[in-house]
């Protein structure tokens, strides 16, 4: 999973960067999130370390688990459940510790780029330098398992998927905002209150059908046809799939 996730984010990043510097897409960073504890980052540090935490136990990230849930894995309804539940419990909780406005803009980066010393460029081959060193290690330190995709790989179709959906929709892909609309939806629910979008939620939903669909259609062509539909010719059939639907479904999903 971790070999994936970096893959994808490495083969990401360059996509985004591309898109905003030809002006073909505005792909906003990652702003800074604070709930006062420390300084203007502690959200994101704190966000970034329960993802890692959740990642690390279980080996699947937001979108993964729901693939998994799909497709029978064991214990995956399990974590399904865990991430529906810590959406409800977050959007309790944040509604009592809302977020203090942070400063959109560091004087210091703004001073650099007036001056014509934009560090973006930099920052992203330095990110992209780091990335590529650390799947290097971790493929060749962590221990081998059997599977019929390499993690790198997969992690590299994410991120061509990513690029198909910038080229078509210009907007990213990314399911994690659905688990906030769940909880948003549930409190709305039980306190009466106008239902919210379900606009991710439907999203989430519909990769899971997806996912449930391709399973069905493996077990059906080895039973009846004798052939795996996971050979090349299938693979780029579900990536056109997968692009025409990111297509259909246009709306931002974080």
């Amino acid at each position: 999973m971790l070999l994936t996730f970096l893959t994808a984010s490495a083969c990401s990043a360059p996509v985004f960067a591309v898109a905003n510097y030809a002006k073909f897409a505005t792909i906003p960073r990652k702003s800074s999130t604070t709930y006062g504890w420390a300084n203007r980052f502690d959200g994101n540090v704190t966000g970034g370390l329960l993802l890692g935490l959740g990642m690390g136990l279980t080996g699947a990230c937001p979108g993964t688990m729901v693939v998994q849930a799909a497709g029978g894995v064991r214990n995956a309804w399990t974590m399904l459940a865990g991430a529906l539940l810590g959406g409800i419990s977050y959007v309790k909780w944040s509604r009592s510790h809302p977020k203090q406005a942070t400063r959109t803009c560091d004087p210091e980066l703004s001073s650099s780029t007036a001056k014509g010393k934009d560090t973006s460029q930099r920052l992203l081959l330095g990110y992209e330098v780091i990335a590529i060193l650390t799947i290097i290690a971790v493929n060749e330190l962590a221990p081998r398992g059997q599977y019929p995709v390499h993690p790198v790989l997969g992690g590299i179709l994410i991120g061509l998927a990513q690029a198909a959906s910038v080229l078509v929709s210009r907007k990213p892909l990314g399911v994690s905002a659905a688990y906030e609309d769940v909880g948003n939806f549930f409190w709305a629910l039980v306190k009466g209150e106008r239902l919210p979008s379900a606009q991710n939620s439907v999203f989430l939903a519909s990769m899971f059908a997806g996912a449930k669909v391709i399973m069905h259609l493996m077990l059906f062509t080895n039973k009846w046809l004798g052939f795996n539909i996971l050979v090349p010719s299938k693979r780029l059939l579900a990536g056109i799939w997968g692009a025409a639907g990111r297509r259909l479904y246009h709306w931002t999903w974080y």
